[in-house]
């Protein structure tokens, strides 16, 4: 009969002894410190904030180095190392289970159904394939359509966790599942964790760097400003406290830039790029009267949930990948094409999603967050 309960610790059992036999063999344990090295970067501190969070990343380690690691030295993985000079030592239930970690298996996986305390159904993003994953104490915290990066092991006739695998929430589970998704499966194939941990975990801590030494304040972007229109106008150029009185008076800031560009005769298309986008810096600073005192920029801040951020990057890069601007003679013209891709996109279901469309997403996430946001809009910069 089978155990339910068996696998995770029976798993710890066996990744553990990999791991003394990887450490007690000199040529493996120099190959072990080099690449952990790589792996968790020679500034660990840097990216996991916390001792958890190191732990975690060492635990990651060390399945990449058992599972997807191949030596140098013996030009075999870890896993194909051990099985070939330690297997003896185990009893022959052990052994084919041992030996069915050869066929682990390595993706973005979605979690299609959940028994608690006994196993979970995982689909594998890149092949489409399902697999019964028996599971006791995490399946009490998964859930349908949860979205987890990691390896399962094959367990005599079913499946098991490999001991540590990266959950990922709502938001980024989207952005994540997009990307797996249309990876070609010659690249999917290709991806391990250490690629993972590069592009998804550090990058993602440098991004988040990046966002918060961006994040300038009202008074740096007006300097910025106010310089750029005395080098262009000289004396004649408008006093940054009677463009935020234009600015409270009008909805739509594109008749003041252009107002401003034919006065300073802006000649060059980067030019122009960089005064537009100063701008909107200022309009979407600049605190309104119909806002009691607020920003756009933090009106938005406060409104948008995290999930519709997410979509709007992704109908962004929708945009690019559908519109070629130079086919188009007007900007009248691209912003149609736009505008009937934009009603494409909001109403077609999205696997992703769990077969809702992203009107709906953002529907149901701006009730749950009661934000006072009704419709999608956005801003981009075109230019002919």
């Amino acid at each position: 009969m089978t155990d339910w309960k068996e696998p995770a610790t029976r798993i710890d059992e066996f990744t553990n002894d990999i791991l003394d036999f990887c450490e007690s063999d000199y040529n493996l344990f120099l190959e072990m410190v080099q690449e952990r090295e790589k792996f968790l970067t020679k500034n660990p501190q840097k990216y996991y904030l916390t001792p958890d969070a190191e732990e975690m990343a060492e635990l990651r380690f060390n399945d990449y180095f058992i599972y997807s690691y191949t030596s140098k030295n013996y030009k075999r993985k870890p896993i194909e190392l051990f099985i070939s000079k330690m297997l003896y030592k185990y009893n022959q239930k052990d052994k084919e289970i041992i030996q069915g970690f050869k066929n682990n298996i390595f993706s973005g996986f979605t979690v299609s159904t959940v028994w608690p305390g006994s196993c979970f159904i995982a689909k594998d993003l890149s092949s489409g394939k399902e697999y019964k994953v028996r599971e006791n104490q995490a399946t009490f915290q998964l859930q349908k359509n949860d979205y987890f990066i990691g390896r399962i092991l094959p367990y005599e006739s079913d499946y098991a966790l490999s001991g540590i695998n990266l959950y990922l929430p709502d938001v980024p589970s989207y952005t994540a599942k997009r990307a797996w998704k249309d990876l070609p499966k010659e690249i999917s194939k290709d991806i391990d964790p250490l690629m993972i941990e590069r592009e998804i975990l550090q990058r993602g801590v440098e991004n988040e760097n990046k966002r918060s030494n961006s994040q300038e304040s009202i008074e740096n972007i007006e300097k910025k400003l106010r310089n750029y229109l005395k080098k262009h106008l000289g004396k004649k150029a408008p006093s940054i406290k009677s463009l935020r009185k234009k600015v409270n008076r009008i909805t739509d800031p594109t008749s003041l830039i252009k107002e401003l560009v034919q006065k300073m005769h802006i000649s060059s298309e980067e030019e122009l790029i960089e005064f537009q986008q100063l701008f909107y810096d200022f309009w979407n600073n600049t605190p309104r009267d119909e806002f009691q005192g607020k920003s756009p920029e933090e009106i938005n801040k406060g409104s948008m949930g995290p999930l519709e951020k997410e979509l709007l990057k992704d109908f962004m890069k929708y945009v690019e990948e559908n519109v070629d601007i130079k086919k188009f003679s007007n900007k009248e013209e691209i912003e149609k094409t736009i505008k009937e891709l934009q009603g494409k996109w909001l109403n077609e279901p999205q696997e992703e999603l769990n077969g809702k469309t992203p009107f709906q997403a953002m529907k149901e996430e701006r009730e749950k967050i009661n934000s006072p946001r009704k419709d999608f809009r956005f801003h981009l910069v075109l230019t002919l």
